[in-house]
């Protein structure tokens, strides 16, 4: 048991704090086996003192290896055997029954694999030629057993580690399984197609994603079979690996194995606005507390089986008393059983939710009583306006304009709403960017509040079943470039102090666009 832990982490991380506990500090015991390596285990912060990269280890008793780097956590309950660092070995996967190219790498009954020519799943290396061993997987220089918190210090860890996430300062990135489908935007390429998919190789994928820049990145989207409330993927060859067949992106597993590697911590969203349409997913899920059981058993359960760091829901929206209770009672329960899955493995899960920017709406969350469970407030804070309107506005304008019709319905207005109403802590409220146009049509008059037809334009990003004049913010930014550069073009570039946002007209389309730029990020 680790009884010291807890008051070791507190004393380090909140100062001013009052110890009620008088007993001792002291470093827990070691369980080393063959230890002259000079690594010492230090049970109470979770790390090997003098790992580096010199190093690689196992927890999986030698199946599998990671290179070894200083102030590495071992959570939870674990035996971890430290060997000095082998490339080849620590690049290399343990062998599962599946099919491998020739020259894979692989272990296998603590050796190193290679397979001259394709070798099928039901030949495991030593029983079939085209194997043959490269080495022995080294001896460890040390062996470590981990032991996880329990009792009060268990309860006292995850309080703790709530009020870290929850005033951390944060940067979240949406990263959807559809965006390697996207096309980068080609100017010289008129024949571009959305519905191709991807020209050239082209798209947004796992690699493209700017760890170095956020610190979660939410992976959307999960989605609720309305017929069955189960758990299930809108598209399984982009979000794992089917290693029956050889196909499939992995996203996921890609995005919770970069996400790890650079402490970015890895959500996944569940629901989304096409899983929310008259609610009918939300709906089906908390319809009677056996099935709000069995959904919240299981979208823990998915969180866990594969690596993510904790759970967003995105239920767009609830709009009733009824709806509003069991939007509470599911936040609960979840947040309930994020705890106990945390308690085991000395981490704790978080849970965030995507929610409305409307005032009229906002009350059907619960706020207030929500926000006892949940580390965030994503506060979708965009698509205030678009090409269903029959006038000109801001999408996602900081502030109101004289043209608006509800002067609540912006940034500031929606976040004022959240922090001085429902009395929202502000470090749990995170403002939506858009980094794409809303699109209106047949506008005649570049200004705003110009009619509009009510109708939509089309837009390199649009679904082609829903156009909606979303241009990615690249094509944007060249758009801005061209109106700046010809004051006597069609195309007139335009910023609005009112909402501190800005926007764009072509007069020869009759096609006006709403986004954000940098200088309204900033602003915000």
């Amino acid at each position: 048991m680790k009884t010291t832990k807890w008051k070791t982490l507190l004393a380090a991380s909140m100062a001013g704090f009052t110890l009620l506990s008088s007993a001792p500090l002291q470093a827990f015991a070691t369980e080393t086996q063959g230890n002259n390596s000079g690594l010492v285990m230090d049970d109470t912060s979770n790390v090997i003192n003098g790992l580096t990269d010199a190093h690689m280890w196992s927890n999986d008793n030698g199946a599998s290896w990671t290179r070894g780097k200083e102030n590495q956590v071992f959570k939870g309950t674990q035996k971890v055997i430290v060997a000095n660092y082998d490339e080849q070995i620590a690049s290399a996967q343990p062998w599962t029954a599946r099919s491998y190219a020739g020259g894979s790498m692989v272990i296998y009954r603590n050796a190193l694999w290679t397979n001259s020519y394709w070798a099928e799943a039901n030949q495991a290396p030593g029983s079939a030629p085209m194997w043959s061993k490269v080495k022995d997987v080294p001896a460890g220089i040390a062996t470590f057993n981990f032991n996880k918190f329990t009792g009060s210090a268990a309860d006292d860890y995850q309080k703790a580690q709530a009020e870290t996430v929850q005033k951390q300062e944060k940067v979240i990135g949406y990263f959807a399984n559809w965006q390697g489908y996207k096309t980068d935007y080609e100017p010289n390429n008129p024949s571009y197609n959305y519905s191709q998919g991807i020209v050239d190789g082209q798209g947004y994928d796992p690699a493209d994603v700017p760890f170095d820049k956020i610190t979660h990145v939410n992976y959307g989207f999960m989605i609720i079979d309305p017929s069955t409330g189960k758990l299930t993927s809108n598209d399984a060859w982009a979000d794992f690996d089917d290693t029956v067949d050889g196909g499939g992106k992995n996203y996921i597993g890609q995005i919770t194995d970069m996400a790890d590697e650079n402490d970015v911590a890895a959500m996944v969203s569940i629901g989304g606005w096409n899983n929310s349409v008259n609610d009918m997913a939300f709906d089906v899920v908390t319809k009677t507390p056996e099935k709000m059981d069995a959904f919240t058993d299981e979208a823990v359960k998915f969180m866990l089986d594969h690596n993510f760091d904790g759970i967003d829901i995105d239920w767009e929206y609830p709009d009733n008393n009824d709806r509003k209770t069991k939007f509470v009672a599911l936040m609960k329960q979840l947040r309930e059983k994020l705890t106990v899955a945390g308690k085991e493995n000395d981490t704790y899960y978080q849970l965030s939710i995507a929610v409305t920017a409307s005032h009229e709406k906002m009350e059907f969350i619960a706020p207030e009583t929500v926000s006892e469970y949940v580390d965030n407030f994503n506060v979708m804070t965009y698509d205030f306006r678009g090409g269903f309107d029959t006038q000109t506005g801001h999408h996602s304008g900081l502030y109101a304009t004289e043209t608006d019709k509800d002067k609540k319905f912006n940034v500031s207005s929606a976040m004022k709403e959240y922090s001085e109403t429902y009395n929202i802590p502000k470090n749990k409220l995170m403002v939506g960017m858009s980094y794409y146009s809303r699109g209106f049509a047949n506008v005649e008059s570049g200004e705003l509040g110009a009619p509009s037809s009510g109708a939509p334009v089309g837009g390199t990003w649009d679904d082609p079943y829903q156009p909606a004049g979303l241009k990615p913010w690249w094509q944007l930014k060249d758009l801005e470039a061209q109106a700046n550069e010809d004051p006597n073009d069609s195309l007139v570039a335009k910023w609005d102090d009112q909402a501190k946002a800005p926007y764009i007209y072509d007069a020869d389309a009759k096609e006006f666009y709403s986004y954000d730029n940098i200088q309204s990020i900033q602003e915000k």
